[in-house]
């Protein structure tokens, strides 16, 4: 059976906290024959909408219906909706696409410089794979959202490379010939970099050394990025990127003697954005990266293929992108970091999603698929402070706290990436994006609901529910 012809009105809703409740309507669009589903997240006397196309809710779980869900934007600001939504119309891309570029981008700037204090400390330290076909629009995603960053490290280059042809004159002089001038040794200038493309694992912490708040792996390829991992096998590359996307301090030693010989991170704030055509999805399952933890770290956007983009004459506005530069470059000065928490009406909604998420994990029969959703309890919270950050420039008030839409918002992202990974897995070992009678009855008990409601769904005898699941 394929996962896509669930119907799952008639399955449980989530039980919340007796003043909380979330209701389901399911609506046809106007715009074609695409569904919407407005969730209403009702405490006391507050009730917010929120619209996701194309996205069941399945107890907390978002569940293909007819195609891939849309990446959910509802619960962003106006104005990235605006960019994200324009820049898609535009280019005649994928608005996911656009979407997890615009997020990446906010964790980039925003760096290590907010922290949400829970149990566990989190700052936004994500990694996204960007899968699409040949031409499908993936490189402008990955690109446009990311000239502030570009613009900001080039002028950090040009004054690098003028601070070192200073340094390096000062350097070839003689004690005699600097005394006579009335100069000093100077220290070796580093280059301030928001973005790498390529490099050594040694380059990549000098990089981060001048600039500790946060850095991006920004690959067109992400398998190229994979590949540098044989490359520089001895130096154990792949365990030290694992470390760090848990912030556990980065050590090199370097060749050359003195004061740099040893580089030292000691909470290192790594992304890393890539792009990936789908066919090559099974490559990235060698060296054991399906087993050790690698791949369940990657947030997966992986919408439905549109095909090759029509050319068109749109621009996008000279105003909007203006206004993008302002607010990615209003994140990155920052000055001192500022510790979030979770308000009380987040951290019931968090909770709740916690419990459910560690349910379906724990009935889970793929040790794959454990790993991705044990792993979703932290990207959910470190997109909650993507989202905190996103308002900090759109009118949102700096209460140090990340209320309930916005730790909704992170958890229906996060349901967003549970549907791409399902598809990634069965790339990954059957080459398949359907699940059989069996794997979606499994699935579907995992969440909780009751065997008769699963048959009712699936259209079949609730004894063979019950022997499936016995």
């Amino acid at each position: 059976m394929n996962k896509q012809a669930l119907d799952s009105s008639a399955l449980m809703q989530p039980s919340l906290s007796p003043s909380t409740t979330l209701g389901l309507e399911t609506q046809r669009s106007k715009e074609g024959e695409e569904i919407s589903n407005v969730v209403k997240f009702k405490n006391g006397n507050k009730l917010n909408e929120r619209t996701a196309k194309d996205i069941d809710i399945l107890g907390d779980t978002q569940i293909k219906k007819d195609k891939t869900p849309l990446l959910p934007i509802d619960g962003m600001p106006p104005f990235i909706q605006e960019y994200i939504t324009t820049c898609s119309s535009v280019y005649n891309t994928p608005r996911d696409y656009w979407a997890g570029s615009a997020i990446m981008a906010t964790a980039l700037a925003i760096g290590d410089k907010i922290e949400l204090q829970t149990k566990y400390q989190n700052v936004p330290i994500l990694w996204m794979n960007i899968i699409g076909g040949v031409s499908s629009g993936k490189t402008e995603a990955m690109s446009q959202p990311f000239k502030p960053f570009e613009k900001l490290d080039s002028k950090s280059i040009e004054t690098f490379k003028a601070e070192y042809k200073k340094y390096d004159l000062i350097e070839k002089m003689t004690v005699k010939e600097r005394i006579t001038a009335g100069v000093f040794k100077i220290q070796e200038p580093s280059c301030f970099q928001y973005i790498v493309n390529d490099s050594t694992p040694e380059a990549l912490c000098m990089v981060h050394t001048a600039n500790t708040r946060g850095i991006m792996i920004l690959r067109d390829e992400l398998k190229g990025w994979i590949d540098d991992f044989n490359r520089y096998s001895q130096s154990g590359f792949q365990s030290t990127m694992l470390s760090s996307y848990s912030r556990v301090g980065m050590t090199i030693n370097r060749k050359s003697g003195g004061a740099n010989s040893v580089l030292s991170i000691p909470k290192p704030c790594i992304l890393v954005l890539g792009g990936m055509q789908p066919e090559l999805i099974p490559t990235l399952k060698a060296d054991n990266r399906a087993d050790n933890g690698f791949l369940s770290r990657i947030c997966n956007v992986w919408p439905d293929d549109k095909g090759k983009p029509a050319y068109s004459t749109k621009t996008v506005p000279v105003g909007l992108v203006k206004r993008w530069n302002d607010y990615i470059v209003g994140l990155t000065v920052i000055p001192q970091p500022e510790n979030i928490t979770l308000s009380v009406e987040a951290e019931t909604f968090y909770q709740e999603w916690y419990n459910r998420n560690s349910h379906a994990s724990d009935s889970e029969n793929s040790g794959y698929l454990k790993g991705v959703y044990g792993k979703f309890d932290i990207i959910a919270l470190r997109l909650a402070v993507v989202i905190y950050g996103m308002g900090l420039l759109n009118g949102r008030i700096d209460n140090k706290e990340i209320t309930g839409d916005e730790m909704n918002t992170a958890v229906n992202i996060t349901e967003y990436f549970r549907v791409t990974a399902l598809k990634v897995y069965h790339k990954l070992f059957d080459n398949s994006n359907t699940l059989n009678n069996k794997e979606v009855i499994k699935f579907l008990s995992g969440l909780g609901n009751s065997q008769s409601k699963i048959a009712e769904v699936i259209g079949v005898k609730q004894p063979y529910v019950s022997k499936v699941l016995n």
